[in-house]
């Protein structure tokens, strides 16, 4: 008994609705934490190119004349360049950094979970044999939810 016919049958819809909107909020958080982290970089990044950009234009500004105006638009425009890079390298990094801890996940849990099978459980059962003997039911309990 188990599957939508039974949610439905016994009327666990709400219930299981609930159960679902808290789990699906729950697996969401890290996704949320780290997009809001970007965000944050990004904002960062953005402030201190700003505030270079800043700096290079009194520096312009206070050697009027000495600098031509070709090379200060060229130093503002590498400028631009050089915080669009380093958004890029930011977000691929965290990217990068997600799909290791991922990889690490799998690999620990790989090496420290147990297997499941037994020592005897080498042969496959045929098809075509046939099961003899006592079906035994030992330590069995159930309850009703």
């Amino acid at each position: 008994m188990t599957g939508l016919v039974t949610i439905r049958a016994f009327g666990f819809q709400n219930k299981h609705r609930e159960i679902n909107h808290h789990n699906l909020c729950e697996t969401q958080k890290p996704f949320y934490l780290l997009l809001t982290t970007q965000r944050w970089l990004t904002v960062t990044l953005d402030l201190v190119l700003a505030g270079f950009a800043v700096v290079l234009m009194g520096i312009g500004v206070g050697t009027m004349g000495q600098i031509s105006p070709s090379s200060m638009g060229l130093a503002l425009v590498n400028t631009i360049s050089l915080g669009s890079s380093v958004k890029m390298l930011v977000t691929y990094w965290t990217g990068l950094e997600v799909s290791l801890g991922a990889i690490s996940r799998v690999k620990h849990f790989i090496e420290e979970t147990t297997s499941e099978h037994l020592r005897d459980e080498t042969n496959l059962i045929e098809r075509d044999s046939k099961f003899q003997g006592p079906i035994q039911f030992n330590a069995i309990w159930a309850y009703y939810m």
